[in-house]
């Protein structure tokens, strides 16, 4: 495996080690019994680490995004779906890593809130007109 390559998954492994910290803050079976909660918690803190036995890391291709930078992606094919792509920052700290991805978590988060919000209040105001008329009826 070329070293550029062995890098890349060092640290890509280090980050999902990290994610596992994160969870280990959390109750995760609470969260996992809500399929919404589970979800997010699925797409952004994966756990599963770049493995030989599961990737041809021998052919992958490692590439710096000109249009997000400071970031690495690796295309590797994995030999049960094809091309697979991972990212990284090389450069970040477990304290940046951690913060971004809580942030990044939260304002997902807070936008499910908001839209959740505004319906309830939809809900709340239909629901108040409906028994102002059935109490203007009696």
């Amino acid at each position: 495996m070329k070293k550029d390559i062995k890098n890349f998954v060092e640290t890509y492994n280090k980050n999902m080690s990290w994610n596992k910290d994160i969870l280990n803050n959390i109750d995760i079976d609470f969260f996992n019994k809500n399929e919404e909660t589970k979800k997010i918690i699925e797409e952004y803190l994966p756990i599963k680490t770049i493995e030989s036995e599961r990737y041809d890391l021998e052919n992958a291709k490692l590439y710096n995004l000109s249009y997000i930078p400071g970031i690495l992606e690796l295309q590797a094919y994995s030999y049960n779906n094809g091309t697979t792509y991972f990212w990284v920052y090389p450069e970040e700290t477990e304290e940046q890593y951690k913060s971004r991805i809580i942030n990044i978590i939260n304002g997902v988060l807070d936008n499910i809130i908001n839209k959740r919000i505004e319906t309830l209040k939809e809900i709340s105001s239909s629901l108040e007109n409906v028994i102002k008329l059935k109490n203007a009826l009696k």
